[in-house]
């Protein structure tokens, strides 16, 4: 009887102990896995307040241009981070960049004083001032456009029309051409309210340096082709699609 009893009992020890180091693996398990997942955050924000959009292995991270922008979820090792600034004549930066475990890690963009930007940690360069928290504007639903915006909300049609009034009054080219150009930088616009302007514009020469300058600043950059058919020679175009697309 006493033979019997140290089997059950040895018996059970030995089945406590099969659980026990089931258990132990598959907690073992469940730790590695929530190891490799931990989550971290990336925020990035300009020195002089440059709008910029923010790429994550060629995802875009922000539709609207913002002077910080924030990448969370990142659970891989490395990232490849693109910096287009709105601005195309500032640039974009490519850069890859290695996580840091349940971390929130600042980064600051900065010119380095030429005409190159960098980017570098925060607590590193000491450069700037960071504050916690990123004002995302709505973006207006604008004809079912989805793609990158220059701007959030359009101006209304009422002030286009105003500004093509006066520019049609205007004498001399260049008049209007400086008018235009003040007027889209302080307000945001469409494709299609630009062209309206472009028209008032006589010489090619205007119209194209006044191409080149708006793109920055369109609401639905990937329309930008629809003004195409303002200009008289070809040429023209082809330098306005060049000046586009060879930007760093």
């Amino acid at each position: 009887m006493y033979n019997t009893c140290f089997s059950l009992v040895f018996n059970e020890v030995i089945k406590f102990n099969q659980m026990k180091n089931a258990a132990l693996v598959i907690l073992f398990l469940f730790c590695s896995i929530l190891g490799f997942s931990q989550e971290s955050k990336w925020v990035f924000f300009t020195e002089n307040q440059e709008p910029f959009y923010l790429y994550i292995n060629n995802q875009l991270q922000n539709r609207v241009p913002l002077q910080q922008v924030e990448a969370d979820h990142l659970v891989l090792k490395e990232y490849q981070v693109t910096i287009e600034f709105k601005d195309i004549t500032l640039g974009v930066i490519r850069q890859n960049i290695k996580t840091k475990k349940e971390r929130e890690t600042v980064y600051v963009v900065y010119n380095n004083g030429g005409v190159d930007y960098e980017v570098d940690l925060y607590v590193k360069a000491k450069r700037g001032v960071y504050s916690p928290g990123v004002k995302v504007p709505q973006i207006a639903d604008y004809e079912g456009y989805k793609g990158k915006v220059g701007c959030a909300q359009p101006v209304s049609e009422a002030k286009v029309n105003e500004l093509v009034e006066t520019l049609e009054g205007y004498t001399f080219g260049d008049q209007g051409a400086e008018s235009i150009r003040a007027f889209i930088k302080n307000h945001c616009v469409t494709v299609a309210q630009f062209k309206k302007m472009l028209k008032t514009v006589d010489f090619e020469d205007n119209k194209l340096s006044l191409a080149k300058y708006a793109y920055s600043y369109v609401f639905d950059r990937e329309n930008y082709y629809l003004i195409h058919n303002l200009f008289d020679y070809p040429y023209s175009v082809e330098d306005l699609n060049n000046y586009i697309g060879n930007r760093p």
